[in-house]
């Protein structure tokens, strides 16, 4: 029978080895640490040179609990409750929106009067895309300028009469 040679055991490794590998880990780390305290303040206008680029974000004036009317036959039948989100293209100009708002609401309401807000092909409610239409052109006529770029339907309930 052949004699048995002694086994090895693996992994582990011997503590120098692991000693070694620490330090040339936090070496590489200082040595990018400094580089990068070095590189930045000496490069500091050249990398500030460049206008951080402005964002316009658009801002937004709520108008909640319009009731307005919905005609069937040239009659009253019901009143619809919306609450509405305009978006105003200049967030600095949405206090003169809110400041506006119950006339846009007034203006709003008496469209509405004036012009059917049920749907055309034969479903029984009311026309979200003509509603978010004509509140976004009744807004911008009363502003005098293209401000609202957006009309939000938040939420639509019929009102029992």
């Amino acid at each position: 029978m052949a004699a048995k040679k002694p086994v090895k055991k693996q992994g582990g490794g011997s503590n120098i080895t692991r000693w070694v590998v620490l330090a040339v880990s936090l070496m590489v780390v200082f040595g990018a640490g400094l580089v990068a305290v070095t590189f930045i303040p000496k490069n500091f206008e050249t990398l500030t040179a460049e206008p951080a680029a402005v964002e316009e974000i658009p801002g937004y004036v709520a108008m909640d609990a319009v009731a307005v009317p919905v005609s069937l036959d040239n009659a009253l039948d019901h009143y619809v409750n919306l609450d509405l989100r305009f978006q105003v293209r200049d967030k600095a100009r949405a206090k003169e929106v809110t400041e506006v708002i119950p006339r846009i609401r007034d203006a709003l309401v008496r469209d509405a009067h004036r012009n059917a807000l049920l749907r055309t092909d034969g479903v029984a409610s009311v026309d979200l895309a003509r509603i978010k239409e004509r509140a976004k052109a009744v807004a911008n006529q009363i502003l005098g300028a293209d401000l609202v770029a957006n009309v939000y339907v938040i939420r639509v309930a019929k009102l029992v009469r």
